[in-house]
């Protein structure tokens, strides 16, 4: 699977318009290499693209082409090429208690942590803005038990794997204009007993668990 030529000329495709087609793709990346695949990823459930796709080019120089142009417009939306990466860093080989935890990986995996809200963000804000990477299941935003205070972060819950990567290959995201971080939900402290945190009960933990995931 490594150093597979096919792997190296592979590119990630954000930003996308929802009229963009699979044929408009390659004819757009054409003009930096020969294309020999293009995808426009759509959410299973319901067909609707989802924002993001993968071109292939046969020579893997031809990634390098494309990102030496700065900007890149196709479909009257500006679009945001990057070299894909063959898989995504498994967080379970970044510490023990992560992998001890692999048994509920599964679920944290479609789950993304949100930092730095507006305290004015509402479920509707949320589900609105990332239902453009895919289905949204679930959102849960945290409030102080005692102030009933939003406490500036949420989490997301999608249908699928793929939305995840594609919100946290992202990193930042502009809503009711602040810089909001997203990344994986890991139930990391699983094994402190913080587990019931991820299913959206509030934990009352403050400080502990997510918040700090640094």
């Amino acid at each position: 699977m490594q150093g597979n030529d096919s792997e190296d000329g592979k590119m990630f495709v954000g930003g996308l318009s929802w009229d963009t087609t699979k044929e408009g793709l390659v004819d757009y990346f054409s003009a930096f290499g020969q294309v020999i695949d293009s995808v426009i990823m759509k959410d299973p459930k319901f067909q609707k693209p989802r924002g993001f796709g993968f071109v292939t080019f046969s020579d893997p120089s031809s990634v390098f082409k494309v990102l030496e142009k700065h900007d890149h417009y196709l479909d009257n939306k500006r679009i945001d090429p990057k070299k894909a990466t063959t898989k995504p860093e498994p967080p379970m080989q970044m510490g023990h208690d992560m992998s001890s935890s692999s048994s509920s990986g599964a679920e944290g995996n479609k789950k993304v942590f949100l930092g730095g809200l507006h305290q004015l963000t509402t479920e509707e804000d949320l589900k609105t803005y990332f239902s453009r990477y895919g289905h949204v299941a679930e959102v849960d935003i945290k409030f102080d038990k005692t102030t009933n205070r939003m406490r500036g972060f949420a989490f997301v819950e999608f249908s699928d794997e793929e939305a995840v990567e594609h919100v946290c290959r992202e990193h930042f995201h502009i809503i009711k204009e602040k810089r909001v971080e997203a990344k994986k939900a890991e139930p990391r402290f699983a094994s402190g007993g913080g587990a019931s945190n991820q299913g959206g009960g509030g934990g009352g933990g403050g400080g502990g668990g997510y918040p700090s995931y640094r």
